[in-house]
Order: C-alpha cells, then structure tokens, then sequence
C-alpha cells in the first residue's frame, strides 16, 4: 500500500471516530431538572425557596405534611385546603393571600399575582423568585401550626 493510501485510510478511519464519538456523546446526554425539597412552615408568609423561576417552568408537587391556619384539630390539611363551615367564611375569602383559593391551600407567587398550587402545579409562574405560603389572612399567621414537605423541579 503506498503512503498516499495509507494516508487516505487513517484519515478515514480518524473521521470515523469522530464522528462515532460525537454520536455517542450527543445520545448520551440527558436533560438534567434542578430539583429541591423543602418543608413549607405554616408561620411563615411567602417562604423564599431560593429559587429564581424567571421564564422557567416549574414542577411543584406535594410531598407530606399537614398545617392548619389556626391550630384546631378538624382545620389540619395538606396542600389542597379546604372550606371551614360558618357563617363569616365568607368574610375571610377577601382577606386570604389568594382569594380563588381554598383556606389552608399552599398558594405561590413570583414578582406578579399570587396562584394557587395546592398538591400539584405546573405552569410558568412569572419573573422572579418563588416564594410559597399557607393561604391564610395576613394578620393571622401567628396562630398557624404544621408544616408541608414539597418538592420543586425546575423543568426548563
């Protein structure tokens, strides 16, 4: 074989490689999600989970736990909520951090309107760090008790 062929064969055979380990590197990548838990205290208005959600779309999933806006045994929930029974519910909605969202529900918000989450949530949820919370009145976070553990994944 003269020296131009054999030139012609490992140029060849170099390319080849490339090309097969450019292949291979591309199938192998997977898209990685940044994803935390975190245990949301009922306490605590507008947790700052730390995460910059800014164009981004999120997954938020309830994990365990439950909280209750003023203590009482029949008031513990998980994320959901619920609906007391009386009559001044009505006079609450109003007052609640998120009015479209039921008493005791885990409610967000970025740098725009506040949302419901409840036990799971996926959406872009604006600019801005996201900060979660017991929906509760603003006055009336002394008297929570309980906590909810979430998880939060950044999907893009």
């Amino acid at each position: 074989m003269t020296s131009q062929k054999k030139l012609r064969v490992f140029m060849l055979m170099f390319a080849l490689s490339v090309v097969g380990i450019a292949t291979l590197s591309s199938c192998s990548k997977t898209q990685s999600h940044q994803k935390v838990v975190l245990e949301i205290p009922a306490q605590t208005m507008w947790f700052d989970t730390g995460l910059d959600v800014t164009n981004k779309t999120i997954q938020i999933k309830y994990e365990s736990g439950t909280w209750s806006n003023d203590g009482a045994e029949s008031h513990f929930c998980d994320g959901e909520g619920f609906i007391p029974e009386g009559k001044d519910f009505r006079d609450v909605i109003p007052k609640l951090l998120v009015t479209n969202a039921p008493l005791g529900a885990l409610v967000g918000r970025t740098n725009g309107e506040p949302f419901f989450v409840g036990n799971t949530y996926e959406d872009r949820p604006g600019e801005g760090r996201l900060r979660l919370s017991i929906n509760e009145r603003p006055d009336s976070f002394d008297d929570n008790a309980g906590s909810v553990r979430i998880s939060v994944s950044v999907l893009d």
